[in-house]
């Protein structure tokens, strides 16, 4: 198993994430059905030896990989003892330019 690395920025956007989402008891609840979604799949890529994830296909982000969970897109670097998570990102209009 790799370990998991999250930097200050995927921290923050988290933050800044739950801030804006949280409005009344149904959207935490939403919230933390979401989250725990995501940190599932992210502990089961950090367990395979290989995974079928997507690149980032830009010229200055080499090793950057992605998934997308429903609008929300999480960006992180593979390496072989460690997975880092480097963004978090929640929005439509991202997963349409990645796709």
């Amino acid at each position: 198993m790799r370990k998991i690395i999250r930097t200050k920025s995927f921290v923050n956007q988290l933050k800044n994430w739950e801030e804006y989402k949280i409005t009344s008891v149904e959207e935490l609840e939403h919230y933390i059905k979401k989250l725990r979604a995501i940190t599932e799949y992210i502990i089961e890529i950090s367990d395979l030896k290989s995974y079928p994830f997507k690149k980032v296909n830009y010229r200055n982000s080499k090793g950057i990989n992605y998934f997308i969970y429903q609008q929300h897109i999480v960006f992180f670097k593979l390496e072989p003892t460690e997975l880092t998570l480097l963004y978090f990102v929640a929005a439509k209009s991202v997963k349409q330019k990645l796709q």
